[in-house]
Protein backbone atom coordinates (compact mmCIF):
# COMPACT_ATOMS: atom_id res chain seq x y z
CA UNK A 1 0.00 0.00 0.00
CA UNK A 2 1.59 3.61 -1.12
CA UNK A 3 2.19 5.71 1.54
CA UNK A 4 3.14 9.29 1.59
CA UNK A 5 5.54 8.71 4.93
CA UNK A 6 8.90 9.43 4.61
CA UNK A 7 11.27 6.90 3.82
CA UNK A 8 8.78 5.21 1.99
CA UNK A 9 8.21 4.84 -1.74
CA UNK A 10 6.68 7.99 -3.58
CA UNK A 11 4.90 7.97 -6.89
CA UNK A 12 6.85 9.37 -9.42
CA UNK A 13 5.70 12.85 -10.19
CA UNK A 14 5.95 13.11 -13.36
CA UNK A 15 3.90 9.92 -13.98
CA UNK A 16 1.45 9.78 -10.93
CA UNK A 17 -0.73 6.95 -13.34
CA UNK A 18 2.41 4.20 -13.15
CA UNK A 19 1.44 1.19 -10.98
CA UNK A 20 2.87 -2.17 -9.14
CA UNK A 21 4.18 -4.55 -11.29
CA UNK A 22 1.30 -7.06 -9.49
CA UNK A 23 -0.22 -6.83 -5.82
CA UNK A 24 1.09 -10.57 -5.56
CA UNK A 25 4.72 -10.69 -6.33
CA UNK A 26 6.05 -10.60 -3.40
CA UNK A 27 4.72 -13.77 -2.41
CA UNK A 28 6.21 -15.63 -5.32
CA UNK A 29 8.81 -17.70 -4.18
CA UNK A 30 12.38 -16.51 -5.35
CA UNK A 31 14.74 -18.47 -7.38
CA UNK A 32 18.10 -17.50 -6.27
CA UNK A 33 17.39 -14.99 -3.17
CA UNK A 34 16.90 -16.89 0.32
CA UNK A 35 13.45 -15.26 0.97
CA UNK A 36 11.88 -12.56 -1.33
CA UNK A 37 12.55 -9.61 1.27
CA UNK A 38 16.01 -10.39 1.97
CA UNK A 39 17.40 -7.13 0.02
CA UNK A 40 13.94 -4.55 0.72
CA UNK A 41 14.56 -1.70 3.09
CA UNK A 42 12.66 -2.50 6.23
CA UNK A 43 15.86 -5.33 6.58
CA UNK A 44 18.42 -2.46 6.78
CA UNK A 45 16.64 0.72 8.22
CA UNK A 46 13.49 -0.63 9.76
CA UNK A 47 9.76 -0.69 8.77
CA UNK A 48 7.85 1.72 10.82
CA UNK A 49 7.80 5.85 10.04
CA UNK A 50 10.03 6.30 13.14
CA UNK A 51 12.68 4.74 12.12
CA UNK A 52 12.74 5.58 8.48
CA UNK A 53 12.76 9.10 9.86
CA UNK A 54 15.86 8.59 11.50
CA UNK A 55 17.21 6.79 8.79
CA UNK A 56 16.75 10.06 6.70
CA UNK A 57 18.05 12.34 9.54
CA UNK A 58 21.24 9.92 9.97
CA UNK A 59 24.95 10.64 9.06
CA UNK A 60 25.10 7.67 6.89
CA UNK A 61 21.76 8.75 4.91
CA UNK A 62 23.14 12.53 4.30
CA UNK A 63 26.63 10.99 2.86
CA UNK A 64 24.79 8.96 0.65
CA UNK A 65 22.27 11.39 -0.48
CA UNK A 66 25.19 13.86 -1.20
CA UNK A 67 27.14 11.65 -3.02
CA UNK A 68 24.04 11.17 -4.95
CA UNK A 69 23.46 14.62 -5.88
CA UNK A 70 27.62 15.18 -6.57
CA UNK A 71 27.46 12.75 -9.03
CA UNK A 72 23.98 12.67 -10.83
CA UNK A 73 23.62 16.31 -11.33
CA UNK A 74 23.19 17.14 -14.59
CA UNK A 75 26.28 19.60 -14.40
CA UNK A 76 28.72 17.16 -11.99
CA UNK A 77 32.51 18.50 -11.92
CA UNK A 78 33.20 15.15 -10.31
CA UNK A 79 31.64 12.47 -12.60
CA UNK A 80 34.18 11.25 -15.10
CA UNK A 81 33.27 11.22 -18.63
CA UNK A 82 33.28 7.14 -18.69
CA UNK A 83 31.43 7.63 -15.76
CA UNK A 84 28.20 9.80 -17.52
CA UNK A 85 29.06 7.65 -20.74
CA UNK A 86 27.53 4.30 -18.19
CA UNK A 87 25.30 6.42 -16.92
CA UNK A 88 23.48 7.19 -20.04
CA UNK A 89 23.85 3.81 -21.31
CA UNK A 90 22.22 1.91 -18.53
CA UNK A 91 19.22 4.70 -17.93
CA UNK A 92 17.11 2.88 -19.81
CA UNK A 93 14.06 5.39 -18.91
CA UNK A 94 12.15 5.25 -21.80
CA UNK A 95 14.91 5.49 -24.66
CA UNK A 96 13.66 4.68 -28.19
CA UNK A 97 13.91 0.99 -28.79
CA UNK A 98 15.78 0.22 -25.73
CA UNK A 99 12.29 -0.81 -23.45
CA UNK A 100 12.15 -1.44 -19.93
CA UNK A 101 14.98 -3.21 -17.85
CA UNK A 102 14.52 -6.66 -18.84
CA UNK A 103 14.74 -6.07 -22.39
CA UNK A 104 17.46 -4.15 -22.49
CA UNK A 105 19.72 -6.53 -20.22
CA UNK A 106 19.00 -9.43 -22.83
CA UNK A 107 19.75 -7.45 -25.44
CA UNK A 108 22.89 -6.88 -23.83
CA UNK A 109 23.56 -10.38 -23.13
CA UNK A 110 22.49 -11.47 -26.64
CA UNK A 111 25.49 -9.30 -27.77
CA UNK A 112 28.34 -10.15 -25.29
CA UNK A 113 26.72 -14.15 -26.45
CA UNK A 114 27.32 -13.42 -29.95
CA UNK A 115 31.17 -12.21 -29.14
CA UNK A 116 31.56 -15.06 -27.14
CA UNK A 117 30.78 -17.44 -30.24
CA UNK A 118 29.01 -19.40 -27.64
CA UNK A 119 26.94 -22.69 -28.10
CA UNK A 120 23.42 -23.37 -27.93
CA UNK A 121 23.66 -24.97 -24.70
CA UNK A 122 26.26 -22.29 -23.43
CA UNK A 123 23.73 -19.46 -24.27
CA UNK A 124 20.29 -21.47 -23.18
CA UNK A 125 21.63 -21.51 -19.91
CA UNK A 126 22.91 -18.11 -19.81
CA UNK A 127 19.67 -16.70 -20.52
CA UNK A 128 18.16 -18.60 -17.70
CA UNK A 129 20.31 -17.14 -15.16
CA UNK A 130 20.06 -13.97 -16.26
CA UNK A 131 16.32 -14.25 -16.38
CA UNK A 132 16.09 -15.53 -13.00
CA UNK A 133 17.94 -12.47 -11.90
CA UNK A 134 15.64 -10.26 -13.21
CA UNK A 135 12.70 -12.44 -11.81
CA UNK A 136 14.00 -12.13 -8.43
CA UNK A 137 14.46 -8.36 -8.74
CA UNK A 138 11.04 -8.09 -9.65
CA UNK A 139 9.72 -10.61 -6.99
CA UNK A 140 11.83 -9.05 -4.36
CA UNK A 141 11.17 -5.72 -4.80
Amino acid sequence: TPTMEPGYHQTDPTHPDQGFLGANWGSVEPFTLDFASQYRPENFIGDTPEARLNYLKSVDYAREFDEIKRFGSKTSTVRTQDQTEIAIAWAYDGALKVGVPPRLYNQVVRVIAIQQNNTMEKNARLFALINYALADVAIAT
